[in-house]
């Protein structure tokens, strides 16, 4: 049984399909949707990894997966240009829940309690930390982007905040929700 984690609609008219037993993609022109066999850097094919979300940013399309970090392909999705692993950082697994392209040059990777930001020109990963942010208690619930490109984070933090990156802000802020009556 497979269930639907994401869609993306990328320039090239593919749609591309998250789900729980691996990433589909189908052509518009078409009737038809494949599974999108991944081919590793070392040659290992494996269709079946669990995908969270995609994003594309750069040509690339960046897969964020349950157990195998973020994968990054080129724009068709035919080679695996890098393997993002995030197990090597403290307390973490390698477990990519939301990404979301930033601009053409960053996406962001929301990871089990902390997010991270990718440059899609050399792939280098950054994490950092939200404010008031406790790394051992605190995870990442929702990453989500509107229209007006500002960033949403939400977390297990409490039920009165959520955190935001609004456009040409080089920081998140914390954003206290009120009960107005």
């Amino acid at each position: 049984n497979n269930f639907c984690q994401s869609i993306l609609s990328d320039k090239e008219q593919r749609l591309w399909i998250a789900t729980n037993n691996g990433l589909y993609r189908r052509k518009r022109s078409s009737a038809t949707v494949d599974r999108f066999t991944i081919l590793s850097a070392d040659g290992i094919v494996n269709s079946v990894f669990e995908i969270r979300n995609i994003a594309v940013a750069n040509n690339k399309l960046f897969v964020a997966t349950a157990g195998e970090g973020l994968l990054v392909f080129n724009r068709n999705g035919t080679r695996l240009l890098k393997q993002i692993r995030f197990d090597k950082l403290p307390g973490q697994v390698n477990n990519a829940l939301y990404v979301i392209a930033l601009n053409m040059d960053t996406v962001i990777a929301a990871i089990s309690n902390s997010l991270v930001y990718i440059n899609t020109n050399n792939l280098a990963a950054k994490a950092f930390s939200l404010p008031a942010w406790h790394m051992q208690n605190n995870f990442i619930a929702a990453l989500f982007k509107d229209s007006h490109n500002s960033i949403y984070a939400s977390s297990n933090k409490d039920e009165k905040s959520f955190f935001r990156k609004q456009q040409g802000e080089k920081e998140f802020s914390e954003i206290l929700v009120t009960n107005d009556s």
